[in-house]
């Protein structure tokens, strides 16, 4: 399209290069990265450093929600539930059961996410190792802007287990959840907001539902665009973007929710199986 400009980049300098350039002449910029090998991490450290705008939480937050032993050391010291994630670095047979997750520290998705043991050639203290637990997957995505918060409504999302990985299939907006899941979310939310302080962008919430009482787990915090936003787009009316940088002054009512689905590449109404 006219006005879009594709930069190929060699490596992860020329990137932040690139970047620095493009965004002088910006007012906003809305980095679109995943946490892996910190790319997303230094993005932000760039743009802070800049007069553009921004559309993503702090750097400090950014730092923190990257690093998935650090999110659960920071969110849980105020009392959020989270699965705990440990960093054995004995990770021989004996001592490792079956039913044990190894999570890359900085991942995106399901990207390195193993059960029962490590991925070949990998480094144990890139990753963390948590406890398998039979649960419902849920995200909610909140855009921030100079309203405040705007909480969209709750995901689905559509997970298959292969062997020892997971694939991330796409989701359903809205979730079909009982009272008691959403009052616990809400909870969560409420208290992530409190720590994470005023924003503009997106951040989406990744829950666990314990499939044998119900009981809500934090389990990621996603400090960027998540594919779930294109399902956002399709089953919302609200102008998103126009919510981050201030177009809509204030929350809308309540917006009428359409009923979508999405596969992993964002392509709405497609034929998910029921997670």
């Amino acid at each position: 399209p006219d006005g879009v400009a594709i930069c190929p980049v060699r490596n992860h300098d020329e990137l932040l290069l690139i970047l620095t350039q493009a965004a002088a002449s910006a007012d906003y910029v809305l980095p679109v990265a995943p946490e892996c090998d910190g790319i997303l991490l230094n993005i932000a450290r760039t743009l802070d450093a800049l007069p553009c705008c921004t559309l993503l939480p702090s750097v400090s937050t950014v730092a923190i929600c990257s690093d998935k032993l650090l999110t659960w050391e920071h969110f849980r010291a105020v009392g959020i539930p989270m699965l705990e994630c440990r960093t054995d670095h004995d990770t021989s047979s004996e001592a490792v059961s079956p039913q044990t997750i190894f999570k890359l520290r900085q991942g995106a998705g399901c990207d390195g996410v193993q059960r029962g043991n490590l991925p070949p050639q990998a480094s144990p203290e890139d990753y963390v190792q948590q406890d398998w637990l039979e649960a419902q997957s849920l995200s909610l995505g909140i855009i921030g802007g100079p309203a405040g918060p705007h909480l969209l409504p709750l995901a689905e999302q559509s997970i298959e287990w292969s062997g020892h990985s997971p694939r991330y299939l796409g989701g359903i907006i809205p979730a079909d959840v009982p009272t008691m899941v959403r009052e616990q979310v809400d909870s969560i939310v409420g208290r992530v907001l409190q720590r994470v302080g005023h924003f503009r962008g997106y951040t989406g919430l990744d829950f666990l539902v314990s499939a044998k009482d119900n009981t809500v787990y934090l389990n990621e915090i996603n400090p960027r665009l998540c594919t779930s936003y294109v399902g956002y787009r399709h089953a919302l009316s609200l102008n998103l973007p126009g919510l981050m940088i201030g177009h809509i002054n204030s929350h809308p009512a309540q917006d009428h929710v359409r009923h979508d689905i999405f596969d992993a590449s964002g392509t709405a109404n497609a034929a998910l199986p029921h997670p």
